[in-house]
């Protein structure tokens, strides 16, 4: 760090730090130290976006996208492979993973990796040397897998020649399973078959179970169903056979009196408002100007606070959901879920930055602008907890409290990442305590 940086630092409190306004109590801590923590977050995540979205030959696959995805038979890919179209098939070899999405997917060809696809129609009709997960309406597997099986379909379908490696763990309303299986299977159906050998235990939940003349299982039976499991001819179990009788339905509870409804009502309002009122606080706290800036945005720009808030409302999961995907195709699918939890923590300040510049208002009116910003946050949020109890009305008003407040915060917080000056034009925007002794209008 320079020596010229360092001549900004202050090792304790400015003059005036006795004031007793809440920012005060932080405001004493370096300004550059913020802004450099603020700017070595941006930064981190710049440089690791970049990281995750350039390609390197460690993370490198083949991508191919369109209405008919084809791989024919003479073709071999030597890395992973990610398609997405109305159809795909894949004829050739591949030697790695596949990653598959569409209408109908269809794998005839031998795969060296694992395969993940989805889809109206799933059909695995060649050897898979690793696991496969799969989830459709209908769900076929009529190769080799050389591990372990997770599907779950309307209608899964694993045949005579699908010699599994490992476990089978499927889900459906019909499920069949008639290949061997190397170790266990676990399953919930409405209807479940089993009419191959299985070489440990067999753990299902089913409306109805039957063991074709071909089930072998070496290990045991736990069966969780209303009816007896049926017993083809030459189908054994080598184990202990166990039957649970499915659950009885539970009654339905008794509907709650008015009076305890509307005590869960208070109880539950009074949470939200001690949540709200605290997550306010750290931003108030920790971030004065911040805060300060976005009340004052509130008056300065309001419309444009309100559009930018029904963007950032409206885009926000659809950027964490692109930066999701985009991420499992090229590394980096972290981005979405931190995105997402960025989007998630925004919007309760809204509210709050809202509930701030209400209080500011009342505590003016009222000549007690001189009042601790935690004052004007618990009063400003107190009022939007009264209007919210207005049926319709007050959701539709909380609705637009809610995309005024989102806006404006992220163009306070834009504005403050770039050093503006916090507008001081207007009593909302300004410390109180600079007009304690100023009579009141």
């Amino acid at each position: 760090m320079h020596a010229t940086h360092l001549s900004h630092l202050t090792l304790g409190p400015p003059p005036g730090y006795a004031r007793g306004h809440a920012h005060v109590v932080f405001g004493w801590l370096p300004r550059l130290r913020r802004r450099d923590i603020f700017l070595m977050v941006v930064i981190a995540l710049i440089l690791g976006t970049l990281f995750a979205l350039v390609p390197t030959t460690a993370y490198g696959a083949e991508l191919r996208q369109g209405d008919s995805i084809v791989v024919p038979p003479d073709e071999t890919i030597n890395d992973d492979l990610y398609a997405f179209g109305q159809s795909v098939t894949v004829l050739g070899t591949v030697n790695g993973d596949i990653i598959a999405g569409g209408q109908s997917v269809t794998i005839s060809g031998r795969v060296s990796g694992d395969v993940m696809a989805a889809g109206s129609s799933v059909i695995i009709s060649g050897p898979v040397a690793g696991s496969v997960r799969l989830a459709g309406q209908t769900v076929e597997i009529l190769a080799p897998v050389g591990q372990d099986v997770l599907a779950g379909a309307a209608t899964v379908t694993v045949g005579p020649q699908a010699q599994i490696g490992r476990d089978v763990l499927a889900g459906g309303n019909t499920v069949a399973i008639s290949g061997p299986v190397g170790r266990s299977i676990r399953a919930g159906s409405e209807q479940l078959m089993i009419a191959g050998p299985v070489g440990g235990d067999v753990l299902v939940q089913a409306g109805s179970l039957r063991l074709a003349s071909g089930a072998v299982i070496a290990g045991s039976l736990s069966y969780t169903s209303a009816q007896e499991a049926v017993l083809d001819p030459g189908a054994t179990v080598g184990g202990l056979t166990t039957h649970l009788a499915a659950p009885a339905a539970t009654a339905t509870p008794a509907a709650p009196s008015p009076a305890a409804q509307f005590g869960e009502a208070v109880l539950g309002w009074f949470k939200t408002l001690i949540g709200v009122a605290a997550y306010g606080l750290l931003l108030v706290l920790l971030f004065p100007k911040v805060s300060r800036r976005a009340t004052d945005t509130l008056l300065r720009t309001p419309w444009e606070s309100l559009g930018l808030g029904f963007a950032v409302l409206a885009g926000g999961p659809v950027a964490a959901v692109v930066l999701f995907v985009v991420g499992l195709l090229v590394g980096g699918w972290w981005l979405g879920p931190l995105a997402a939890a960025l989007y998630l923590a925004l919007l309760p300040l809204g509210y709050a930055i809202v509930g701030l510049y209400l209080g500011h208002l009342v505590l003016q009116r009222a000549g007690r602008a001189d009042q601790a910003d935690a004052w004007h946050l618990l009063i400003g949020l107190v009022l939007l907890g009264l209007v919210s109890i207005v049926p319709l009305a007050g959701s539709i008003i909380l609705l637009a409290v809610l995309l005024f407040g989102l806006g404006a915060l992220v163009i306070a917080l834009v504005a403050t990442y770039r050093g503006q000056p916090v507008p001081t034009g207007d009593p909302v925007a300004h410390d109180p305590h600079q007009e304690a002794g100023a009579q009141p209008a």
